[in-house]
Order: C-alpha cells, then structure tokens, then sequence
C-alpha cells in the first residue's frame, strides 16, 4: 500500500514538474483580438495618425507607442520604455460577420509561465491597448466626443419661420422668432407640446439665415403674409443624434462630430440639421450651460 501510495506521489511529482518545464520553456501563440467597427482604410488610420493612436494605446510606466510600418493589412509598431525596446505586428482583416467592420489581431510568441505568471510589461501593455482600442473605437463618447445614436423621427409637423439677421443678433433674433412661433400657436388656439428646433446657416461673412420651428399637434392655417409656415418631416425617416452639454458657444463642436461620424459611416443627409433645444429658454447666450439635441437627417 506504501509503495503504491510512493509510486503516486513519484508520478504526480514527475508530471508536475513535466508540466511546469513545458510552461518555462515551449513558446505559445497568444492572440488578442479587436472588433473595431470601421473600414480597412479608417481602421489602419487608428494605427498611422499620431493623434487616433494616441487615443486608444496605453503607455504606462514610460512605455510609448510609434508606428514603424503600415502596409495593407499589417501595421508595425514600436513599444518602447523601462529599458525594453521591441516591434509588434497587427493584423488587419475585415470581418466576415458585419460590414464595413474589421477585426485587428495581435499574435504574442510567449511562455504559458511568462504569459501567466511573469507578464513582460511591454507584452502585457500591447494586449491592453488592443482590447482599449475596441472599447474606444465602439463608444461614440470616447471616440467622437459625445454620445451618437439613431433616432426616428416620430413629431412631424412644425409651425416654421426664418428670417436673416447679422451673426451678432443670433440670441435676440431666435428669442423674437420662437415668441412669434407660440404667440401664433396660442391666438389661433394651435395644439403644441413645446418641442422648439432651430438651425442657422451663414449667408457669406456678414450675415446668417435662422430658422425657429415648433411641434403642432392639432391643424394649422398659415398666411405667407406673417412669415410663418407648416414645416413637414417623414415620420419614420432615420435621424443621426448627438447629444450635447456645455456652453452653447461650443455647440459647433457636436456638429463637427456628426459630420465626422458621417463620414466614417458613409451616411447621406436628407436636409440641414437642426437643434432640438433641451434647455428651458427660446434662446441662449454664448456663455450659457446647455442641453442640446443636434440632429442630422439622413439616408
């Protein structure tokens, strides 16, 4: 019984200490993948704009990142720092699964042991960037700096005026139009929820066309002669959102990424986009804290 209990011991020792011998010294492939949901080009733009990778690389403890190469499909880059200095190469395929998506994997040749165990910090940090570049490239907040989503369009029929005034009067100038829009509304006892959108558009330097509109709910009968119209969308037609927050002098920037966010996507717009005021007020100052819906409309 002691022999058999002996020779046991013996053979788990043995296997053990194969296993552990294995682990110190047979390399293995690791792979880690990212789903980014972009095309070839803008996915391999991630890697060979400083600024993108910038975004979604991890440098930590003095480790930095640089592209080396990029060529169809493989992208070389340098990881560098804590006295180690070494290339990396990601592969770039587009995904079968989804359109206009691809998927970029990183191959590591390491010990179960060094792997496991005893992570190299350069190794260890290329296999977080490429998993924080899915999360970047897949969160608009992170990416385009707010959040953008598709929305229907479910209110479709708005009390509608426009006028043109100098860049200066945008806030007097869209406070007198709305006052117009529910003064109207009110006199011809015109059902509206309060939903207020407005857009503008530069006529050359020195001046700006703006336009007020605000959800009906009930009919309307308009005279050109006020200015005022009924303005119709098509409700159930997609419109591309992003939500913004901050000083309305910064509005522009949510704007910019839409057009970004279209670009990328290969999205078409229908018509001119508009703001969907969130924020109690029928105008804003430049210096006002606001809320804001910009809306695209689009194919």
């Amino acid at each position: 019984m002691l022999k058999g209990r002996k020779f046991l011991s013996i053979f788990i020792l043995g296997i053990t200490s194969f296993v552990l011998l294995l682990s110190v010294s047979i390399p293995i492939a690791f792979k880690t993948k990212a789903h980014v949901p972009y095309t070839l080009a803008k996915t391999t733009e991630q890697f060979t704009d400083s600024g993108q990778l910038g975004k979604w690389s991890l440098p930590a403890n003095g480790i930095v990142a640089k592209l080396v190469s990029a060529k169809p499909g493989t992208i070389l880059l340098n990881f560098s720092g804590d006295g180690a200095d070494r290339n990396y190469r990601f592969q770039v395929t587009r995904d079968p699964k989804k359109s206009n998506s691809c998927i970029v994997t990183i191959a590591i040749d390491n010990t179960l042991w060094k792997r496991m165990i005893d992570p190299d910090p350069l190794d260890d940090m290329v296999i977080k960037s490429t998993k924080n570049l899915e999360i970047i490239t897949n969160n608009t907040t992170l990416f385009y700096g707010y959040p953008i989503y598709k929305s229907t369009i479910t209110d479709s029929t708005y009390l509608y005026i426009s006028t043109v005034i100098k860049p200066a009067q945008k806030t007097t100038g869209t406070q007198k139009l709305f006052d117009s829009l529910f003064q109207f509304a009110r006199s011809h006892k015109i059902n509206n929820p309060g939903k207020r959108i407005f857009s503008s558009q530069a006529i050359g330097e020195a001046e700006l066309r703006i336009f007020a509109g605000i959800v009906i709910n009930s009919k309307a009968t308009t005279n050109p002669a006020t200015g005022i119209t009924v303005k119709k969308m098509r409700p159930g037609k997609t419109l591309l959102v992003a939500d913004f927050k901050g000083k309305y002098k910064d509005v522009g920037d949510a704007y910019k990424a839409l057009e970004q966010y279209k670009r990328d996507y290969q999205l078409a717009s229908m018509e001119m986009p508009f703001e969907e005021f969130q924020t109690p007020g029928n105008s804003y100052t430049p210096e006002d804290s606001v809320m804001v819906k910009v809306c695209y409309p689009i194919y």
